[in-house]
């Protein structure tokens, strides 16, 4: 008889109990693992016969690990990094490849809110009532709606269901003053018509830094909403409509550490637990996003189902900041103010077989258009001079994709996939940098229909070693168009050239394996690749430039280029979970990354004399070197243990991370590394038995570890922005769930 693979079960009625480290499952057979669902590649799926490295956040681990941040949730993903310095300030490593904002490119890491691409920025503000996260390690080529070297981040929130009225509420409280309130409700207005509503108020201090000045501390306020409508009038369709809208309104001082140098003003010595802030303004920034999206389903044709996916994204950002983080002129703040408006529409129609017997499919079209004006008025050197500059930038931004994706069976036993995509990109930049105070105007970056098309996708062998242990190989091809950055530091026309860059070619190979042994009990996946990307778009951060073509070094500034150097990576993944009994499971995830700089690549960096000799920017050989700052070790480790009473169920439950050092290589050899540390999170409590309530207690950062996660140049008088994990932190949450 042909061996049947387990993707082709039926898992709708399980696709609510999706969780990362899994339940207890109780059936005749024994103690199980709960069978984790995801969607990524289009379809409903057990995570387990996806033959790629995913990891899967359900909603309760979410709630287990006290989770309310994407931050936070980067600790159930090793190799997941996500930085954020502000509030519109962020940067996503997957794999060590990173996207920052700022660079003004194609994201490296895609993310999608409810199968419709998002900014990373907007999606990362708030997560609430979310019924999963879905991490997609590796180049996506094929199905995802834009092609990304390193991954992609896939958020589904909850969908309302027919079923009966029923919800969430979940209230937190820290040491800090933190205040979080989540309520989510579902309502069946008929048997055909159902609507789930859901709203977050998270007020909290951020990192906790204060100022030195006033000792006002950080602040941050999010308030959302979110409206959900269901409509099923027959079988063979469905529909979903969602509408989000969430306001963040923040305000928070720049950490700095040091010993005072003899330059400027003194302020002492400077810990890193201190926590404290130079500047003489705070940096505030008012963010309002809006998201909306309609997913249709139809299934009436023979053995085939139509999807249509239509979405509106609307993003407004109001930010003002002192540019002077070293406190050098007390008493006066540099100026930077910020005013930033983008829009998003995105539409994604496919069509996929519902019951191949060898052969399945999907097809598919793709199409988007978004547009950002910016405009940022700030000093061009921090001096009471106020010698201002004003950057003013509009972007249009056009992407079409043409997309399918086949499964094969070749045997019993083995499989072939293969996608395959064309991926076409047009893009308007007009830029202008202008200094009225000498009736400068420069026309800095304007490229008028830049065009950029690419074929990329990807084959695949699946093998089934056994019912319960397949193996794969893949070859996948992505790809990113060149694109153009804005700078305030770069005013000479004669240097304006070096703000643009190429498109970027990526090609990796991946083998892996899923398994699952000891009759359900514990589950073991590993995957081990080789990424090769070709004109790799670098964000090359701390460099020094001098844009006055002088020899004289009080005219080199600090600054960030993005430039094109072939790069490879190259790493593994493992994770082990599993049951030890009953009542205790426990989950080891590990991720090394090793990304560097291909042998013979010449880059962007501190070294050599062309500062010296009136050249714009040093150049050197980076063969071998480290690309980012990100750690190539990731570890995260989780225990769970519950007591059984006859009432109610006691836990105690562990969440442990570990990340290697980092390293700043534009920096001063004595400045360059952050070293390894690791943070345990320690959580206990009492819940009901059906889990219908829950009451805990917890301590994250329970050790109250102090530690940098990357390095930053010293300024003249000794002090040095730092950016540093949370300091300990300890609260207590109540989460009840009600139905009627």
């Amino acid at each position: 008889m042909k061996h049947t693979p387990i993707r082709k079960s039926l898992f709708t009625a399980i696709a609510a109990t999706v969780t990362i480290t899994a339940g207890v499952q109780t059936q005749a057979e024994g103690l199980m693992l709960e069978e984790v669902v995801v969607t990524a590649q289009k379809r409903t799926e057990n995570l387990q016969d996806v033959a790629a490295s995913i990891a899967a956040i359900g909603s309760d681990a979410l709630d287990d690990n006290a989770i309310t941040s994407f931050q936070d949730a980067t600790k159930m993903v090793p190799g997941l990094v996500m930085k954020q310095g502000g509030t519109n300030d962020t940067s996503v490593s997957l794999r060590g490849v990173t996207y920052d904002r700022k660079s003004a490119g194609s994201a490296a890491v895609d993310v999608y809110w409810n199968g419709a691409g998002y900014r990373a920025s907007s999606m990362f503000t708030s997560m609430f009532d979310v019924e999963r996260l879905e991490v997609l390690r590796g180049p996506q080529g094929s199905l995802q709606g834009k092609t990304s070297p390193a991954g992609a981040i896939i958020m589904h929130t909850k969908a309302p269901s027919f079923e009966a009225i029923e919800g969430q509420l979940k209230t937190s409280i820290t040491d800090d003053g933190d205040q979080l309130s989540e309520l989510g409700i579902n309502l069946p207005l008929s048997d055909t018509l159902a609507v789930r509503l859901a709203t977050v108020y998270n007020d909290n201090n951020v990192k906790g830094n204060k100022s030195f000045y006033t000792g006002e501390e950080d602040s941050n306020l999010v308030k959302g909403g979110r409206i959900s409508v269901a409509y099923e009038p027959f079988d063979d369709f469905d529909a979903i409509a969602v509408f989000e809208q969430v306001h963040n309104n923040s305000k928070n001082n720049t950490q700095m550490a040091g010993s005072y140098s003899g330059t400027g003003n003194d302020y002492g010595g400077i810990l890193l637990t201190d926590k404290v802030g130079l500047k003489y303004r705070q940096h505030s920034a008012d963010m309002e996003t809006e998201i909306s999206s309609l997913a249709m389903n139809f299934r009436g044709l023979d053995k085939h189902e139509i999807t249509s996916i239509t979405s509106y994204n609307s993003f407004n950002l109001s930010e003002q900041d002192d540019r002077d983080p070293t406190g050098l002129i007390r008493n006066d703040f540099t100026t930077s103010d910020v005013e930033n408006d983008a829009w998003g529409f995105s539409q994604e129609l496919r069509i996929a077989s519902t019951e191949g017997n060898w052969w399945e499919y999907t097809a598919g079209i793709y199409y988007s258009r978004g547009g950002t004006h910016a405009r940022n008025f700030v000093d061009q050197d921090p001096s009471p001079a106020y010698l201002g500059t004003e950057v003013d930038v509009d972007i249009t931004k056009e992407d079409f994709g043409y997309f399918t994706h086949n499964r094969i069976d070749l045997s019993e036993v083995s499989e072939l996939q293969v996608g395959l995509r064309y991926n076409r990109s047009r893009r308007d930049t007009v830029a202008s940098l202008a200094v009225p105070d000498f009736g400068i105007n420069i026309d800095q970056n304007s490229d008028r229909n830049a065009v950029g098309d690419a074929f990329t996708g990807g084959v695949k062998y699946i093998r089934y070693l056994s019912e319960d242990i397949m193996a794969y190989t893949s070859l996948d091809v992505s790809y990113r168009p060149g694109a153009s950055t804005l700078n305030p530091r770069v005013s000479n026309p004669n240097n304006v050239h070096v703000l643009s860059y190429n498109e970027e070619d990526t090609l990796a190979f991946e083998l892996g394996f899923k398994s699952t042994l000891l009759e359900g009990r514990m589950q073991l996946n590993g995957a081990f690749y080789y990424q090769q990307m070709d004109e790799y778009q670098n964000y090359f951060k701390e460099l020094s430039i001098n844009d006055a073509g002088d020899s004289n070094p009080a005219s080199e500034a600090i600054t960030e280029l993005v430039g094109n150097n072939d790069a490879i990576s190259m790493g593994a993944e493992l994770e082990a979970m599993g049951l030890i009994s009953e009542n205790w499971r426990a989950s080891l995830l590990l991720s090394y990354n090793d990304l560097t700089f291909a042998d013979g690549e010449i880059g962007y960096c501190n070294e050599g004399d062309a500062l010296q000799n009136g050249g714009f920017v040093n150049t050197c050989d980076l063969s071998g070197q480290r690309v980012g700052e990100n750690p190539n070790l990731n570890v995260s480790a989780s225990s769970e243990y519950t007591l059984p009473l006859e009432q109610v169920d006691v836990f105690v439950r562990g969440l442990y991370t570990f990340s290697g050092a980092s390293y700043a290589p534009n920096l001063a050899v004595d400045e360059r590394k952050a070293g390894a540390h690791g943070v345990l999170d320690l959580f206990t409590g009492v819940r009901s038995k059906d889990r219908e309530w829950e009451v805990s207690l917890w301590a994250k950062n329970l050790l109250d570890k102090v530690a940098e996660t990357e390095m930053r140049a010293t300024y003249s008088n000794g002090y040095r922005e730092v950016r540093t994990i949370p300091e300990r932190s300890i609260g207590a949450n109540l989460r009840y769930n009600f139905s009627m």
